[in-house]
């Protein structure tokens, strides 16, 4: 023990000079009060999101509005990756649902439950988080003719290595995660899985230029809404993002991103993307900014694809209370088929609202053009939302709930792959928390979803009910 403590702090002292301005930071900041629970708190329950379509979160509660950051501010780390929790992103939960959609059931431990005591300012920290959950599934398959139930049993591990300003994610930080999850199904043992993911990120600034990276892999089994069924997949981002202060008030940005999703059996994609925007800062609290966007899109057996965006995005914040941010603009997508150039809007919208202590109320709207892994030469275009509120009542019990809808409207890529598919989806998610110590939460959660689709075998309905313990040791 006393030989892996050295080495640690050796490790540490060659990346003190790389962390000066980071240790800085944190040393000169006071002691947190033992009862600062609710900020603490406040702050974390922002953490929804598991990955960012742009750069890393910044302070939530900044006086100064960060278009370039993305609509629904987040920690970086993954917090409880293994809890049914979706995103818009490419990456799904642990648990094998959707990335590219919502609607999977939230933690039955909110991300904010355990009390949280003044913690310590380190300069770096190994942070284990072990939990299980028990969860009923009464349609494991997401079919709409042969519903199988089940009682599914999962336990899991996050091991992170945490350097720098990893509190409050201001400064320069390093973060290093890995996250694994072994899922037995009582009735169906052929669909046991071990999932598991591993994070970096990180962040460095110099004097006017911030440089931010990114990188995310995933091993998942378990149910897809867009193919209908259970399938295999490994997720993959990395990202470079620069953010450059050219004044005061005006701000460069300029993003590389590659993302790829590989089936076992279905079609793997690759995207490519870089970003170039200016942002300007009309007063403290509100910024507008302009956006170019161009990207590949490649899908397995299908035409590549070429598209372009140009956006106006914009944010509002008031300390404490509300933060505002969207983002949208018109795109143009050509396919290596001949066909002729397409245009579509797209958008993103995301607003935080505060007003009591220990409430969140967020709103997130989106339409954005994703690739189809089930069926060869054919994209479809998501328009949604998605409403949650969060209370916290006697400092210990969080009460969540969540709803939302997406229209995913199907059209192809080529002459030969026209298709008039066209889903309508629908999620409730209800859950309660309760702190058992400052290290550990317990919790229960409920989720209905439903998806009417104008293609008989990708209608179904779904009810999940379950109980969780998390712990952070």
């Amino acid at each position: 023990m006393r030989e892996r403590k050295l080495i640690l702090v050796g490790l540490c002292m060659l990346a003190m000079e790389f962390l000066g301005r980071a240790q800085e930071s944190v040393e000169g900041q006071p002691e947190p009060d033992e009862l600062s629970y609710e900020e603490g708190a406040i702050n974390e329950a922002l953490s929804d999101d598991a990955l960012s379509d742009d750069a890393l979160s910044d302070d939530p509660l900044s006086d100064e509005t960060d278009l370039e950051a993305p609509p629904n501010v987040r920690d970086p780390r993954l917090g409880n990756p293994m809890l049914p929790q979706e995103s818009t992103q490419e990456l799904p939960n642990m648990d094998g649902g959707n990335g590219y959609l919502r609607g999977q059931p939230l933690d039955g431990v909110a991300p904010d439950s355990r009390l949280q005591g003044g913690p310590e300012r380190r300069l770096w920290r190994i942070n284990p988080q072990p939990f299980a959950r028990l969860t009923y599934d009464d349609n494991i398959f997401i079919s709409n003719t042969n519903r199988i139930a089940d009682l599914i049993w999962t336990a899991g591990l996050t091991v992170s290595f945490e350097l720098g300003d990893f509190h409050d994610l201001k400064d320069n930080y390093l973060i290093a995660e890995w996250s694994g999850a072994g899922l037995l199904y009582t009735d169906n043992p052929s669909q046991n899985a071990f999932n598991q993911s591993a994070n970096l990120v990180g962040s460095y600034h110099w004097q006017r230029l911030t440089a931010e990276i990114e990188s995310r892999y995933q091993y998942l089994t378990g149910p897809d809404r867009q193919i209908g069924n259970v399938a295999s997949r490994q997720l993959i981002v990395n990202a470079l993002h620069l953010k450059y202060d050219l004044s005061g008030k005006i701000r460069l940005t300029a993003d590389a991103r590659q993302s790829a999703q590989l089936y076992q059996i279905y079609l793997d994609q690759y995207e490519y993307q870089v970003k170039a925007g200016l942002d300007y800062q009309i007063f403290p609290k509100l910024g507008l900014g302009v956006e170019g966007v161009a990207g590949v899109l490649r899908v397995q057996e299908s035409p590549d694809q070429t598209y372009q965006q140009l956006r106006i995005r914009g944010g509002y914040s008031l300390t404490g209370k509300i933060d505002i941010k969207f983002s949208g603009g018109l795109e143009f997508r050509e396919v290596d088929d001949g066909q002729p150039l397409k245009t579509y809007p797209a958008f993103s919208l995301s607003l935080n609202y505060r007003p009591f202590d220990g409430t969140l109320i967020s709103v997130e709207g989106y339409r954005t053009v994703f690739g189809s892994s089930s069926a060869i030469g054919q994209n479809f275009i998501a328009t949604g939302f998605e409403v949650s509120i969060r209370q916290r009542i006697f400092q210990r019990i969080t009460v969540t709930t969540a709803f939302g809808y997406e229209n995913d409207d199907y059209f192809g890529t080529s002459q030969a792959s026209q298709t008039k598919r066209v889903d309508n989806y629908f999620f409730i998610r209800p859950a309660i928390s309760y702190a058992l110590t400052r290290h550990a939460a317990f919790g229960i959660f409920y989720e209905f979803r439903r998806n009417e689709s104008n293609q008989l075998v990708n209608t179904f309905f779904n009810n999940r009910a379950g109980l969780e313990f998390s712990m952070q040791l």
